[in-house]
């Protein structure tokens, strides 16, 4: 490696410089560099084994298969709590540029947004969406 570089580099040697002081100097940055470059592919090498893969097949599967059942499940919700829900989740409005956009009070959009994720909730976990707490309890009495 050290001829490789002092032929590729002669226009670079001055005369009067000893050629065995020169030729050490290139071995010697040869030698630097390699122990740089060693050092950095190890350390990005451990890094990378403690990094998480960034693509997770079944992970990614069943977040497709949650978003679609959340969204069919928002064509069953009271009209008023769907579009509460799409402008502040889906839509990334604040709970006052919505409030604005629907032209009702902040407090109310607040609470259609609550309902909203309740029921959403409750559906995906197997009631149905116009149920309320208290009659999920009268049906489990009964």
């Amino acid at each position: 490696a050290t001829c490789e570089r002092a032929l590729a580099r002669w226009e670079q040697y001055r005369k009067g410089t000893r050629q065995l002081s020169w030729l050490f100097s290139i071995m010697d940055s040869i030698a630097k560099n390699h122990r740089r470059s060693t050092a950095t592919r190890r350390r990005v090498h451990t890094e990378m084994a403690n990094v998480t893969p960034l693509f997770d097949g079944e992970r990614d599967t069943l977040g497709k298969i949650y978003a679609r059942d959340v969204l069919s499940l928002m064509t069953t919700l009271d009209r008023d709590q769907a579009a509460a829900l799409t402008l502040v989740a889906l839509e990334g409005y604040s709970y006052r540029d919505a409030a604005e956009t629907l032209g009702v009070p902040q407090g109310t959009l607040e609470s259609r947004v609550a309902r909203a994720r309740m029921a959403l909730g409750r559906a995906l976990e197997g009631d149905a969406v116009g149920d309320t707490p208290r009659k999920t309890q009268e049906r489990t009495a009964r």
